[in-house]
């Protein structure tokens, strides 16, 4: 049976939503982003890309995070667990690991990690972008794609008897593929069928996160259990972000620790000051109650172990950060506590 309303549903069962606490939003324990790896040209830097991550190779992994294939994995429920001592003892409570079908979604390892932590782990559910769907999803109908989801929220993933928490994180690019269009229109079905929040990953385009909003409300999904995530990397005006903020639906900025950039992307990427900066406009603006914050750890660079902030880092430095700039605790809080505890519980349907 889905998750009764008003409730919120981890990998090891149903909890109040008074039980998250402090909530990142959109991250990952573990991943398989292989798919992504870029094989150089060059013999010498192929031995690299083909080396196990070392600190001796952060700097060029940072400077493109797909040229190492070791980096693009996270499967080791120990160092994962160990990564999260940190983010528990600074008063963190709860993450969504966000992963979806085909990028390596692991339930039973999530479980295994949430028991050993003591942390609520809520996981994910459906389809990331098109190049990691399974070839058969293209001959499926929204419906039966919305019906396979279903089915997870109602009987759990596979035969884990592991149950999603929520809807995504749904994937699409730019180009928007058609399949992409079917995910997000089977995602609409399923959150009105199971009263599930939807987290979606947009293109690498400023006007994808507005393309999804407007197909999510043709098909009559509740805007106010939408999370739009990935928003720092994606539109980078106050303007463009009020207007998604206008659709009622939350507004994700996930990649806190991520002051590098991307090789490959014309985007410029906003380091955490830019960040702070921007969540403070918008707190300004009266939209304190539609903001999220994470960090999308999905790579080894990120990880403490080696030389990145971890799942810790708003706790340990943005929250301060914040506060510095004028971001009251209260504030901080509704966009930790309070935000994340409304849009995980399931809504009656």
């Amino acid at each position: 049976m889905v998750s009764s309303a008003g409730m919120v549903q981890t990998v090891t069962g149903p909890v109040e939503p008074r039980q998250l606490g402090t909530t990142l939003m959109h991250e990952h324990l573990l991943v398989d982003l292989t798919s992504f790896f870029v094989e150089p040209s060059l013999e010498e830097e192929r031995r690299a890309a083909h080396a196990p991550v070392s600190m001796d190779a952060i700097g060029s992994i940072r400077w493109d995070e797909r040229s190492n294939l070791d980096n693009l994995s996270l499967s080791d429920e120990k160092v994962a667990a160990d990564e999260l001592t940190e983010f528990r003892l600074r008063g963190g409570s709860t993450l969504v690991d966000a992963t979806p079908v085909g990028i390596g979604r692991n339930p039973l390892g999530l479980k295994r990690i949430a028991e050993k932590t003591g942390l609520n782990v809520i996981a994910g559910s459906g389809y990331y972008i098109s190049r990691t769907h399974p070839k058969e999803l293209s001959r499926k109908s929204a419906r039966e794609i919305a019906e396979e989801i279903r089915q997870e929220f109602e009987n759990g993933i596979a035969d884990t008897g592991v149950r999603p928490g929520i809807i995504g994180e749904i994937g699409n690019s730019h180009p928007w593929s058609e399949a992409e269009r079917k995910v997000v229109r089977a995602s609409a079905i399923v959150q009105q069928e199971t009263g599930a929040a939807i987290t979606a990953h947009p293109g690498r385009d400023q006007r994808s996160p507005m393309k999804i909003l407007r197909l999510l409300q043709a098909e009559g999904t509740t805007m106010e259990r939408v999370v739009m995530g990935h928003l720092d990397r994606t539109i980078g005006t106050l303007e463009g972000l009020e207007e998604v903020a206008a659709q009622s639906c939350y507004l994700e900025f996930d990649m806190f620790g991520v002051e590098s950039h991307y090789a490959w992307s014309d985007f410029n990427l906003p380091n955490d000051s830019a960040r702070i900066n921007m969540v403070k406009k918008l707190v300004e603006r009266g939209y304190v109650d539609q903001i999220l914050l994470s960090h999308d750890v999905c790579t080894k660079r990120q990880l403490k172990m080696y030389g990145g902030y971890g799942y810790s880092h708003i706790l340990e430095h943005i929250v301060p950060w914040m506060r510095r700039r004028g971001i009251k605790a209260r504030q901080t809080r509704r966009m930790l506590v309070d935000n994340p505890m409304r849009v995980l519980a399931f809504a009656k349907i």
